[in-house]
């Protein structure tokens, strides 16, 4: 159970990952004249409110069932709120909002891919341990 919980959560992050870089995609074909990339953007943006809703589920879920990580959970807690915040600036008019939206989405990015990178890792390294305790 505790495996499946784990691939689910490292799943997702790695799946917000890539809808965070898709984002930045779109925000620049906006900015370079791409007309309908805005709905667009607002529609990811709307599912990534959605998968961090998701996200927070699974993260509890997977300390529940026994992981130890404090990293697991403290990072996926911060890139759920982080990506709700995010949404949030991305609908407010004005400048200031977008001026804190876009770097934001830059930190959003790197905090999911290191947090894709150390659940990875994490699991890595059981798979390791549990291959070298079967050998011995």
């Amino acid at each position: 159970m505790r495996r499946a919980i784990r691939v689910v959560h490292v799943s997702l992050v790695v799946l917000i990952t890539l809808a965070v870089l898709t984002q930045a995609v779109l925000a620049g074909q906006f900015v370079s004249g791409v007309s309908n990339a805005i709905p667009v953007h607002g529609a990811v943006g709307g599912v990534l409110e959605l998968a961090a809703l998701v996200l927070l589920v699974v993260a509890i879920a997977h300390r529940v069932a026994g992981e130890r990580s404090r990293v697991a959970l403290i990072g996926s807690v911060s890139l759920a709120l982080a990506l709700t915040v995010q949404a949030g600036l991305g609908w407010a008019p004005g400048a200031i909002p977008t001026a804190v939206h876009v770097p934001l989405g830059v930190c959003i990015f790197a905090g999911s891919l290191l947090l894709s990178i150390a659940l990875t890792r994490r699991g890595a390294s059981a798979t390791r341990r549990a291959v070298a305790a079967a050998e011995r």
